[in-house]
C-alpha cells in the first residue's frame, strides 16, 4: 500500500467551530443495537449533555 491509499481510505471529515478549531466527526456507530441498549445510550448522551 502506499501512502496516497492510505489518506484516501482514511481520510476524515472535520467539523470547524465558530472559534476556527476543528473536530473530526465521528459516528456514534448506533445502526443495528438492541432496544434496551439504544435506550440506555440515549439516556446516557441526554445526561451527558448538560455537563
Amino acid at each position: 500500500m502506499n501512502i496516497k491509499y492510505i489518506e484516501q481510505v482514511t481520510k476524515m471529515q472535520y467539523i470547524k467551530l465558530n472559534n476556527g478549531i476543528e473536530i473530526p466527526m465521528l459516528g456514534f456507530g448506533v445502526f443495528q443495537i438492541h432496544d434496551e441498549l439504544h435506550i440506555l445510550i440515549i439516556r446516557f448522551y441526554n445526561f451527558a449533555i448538560y455537563f
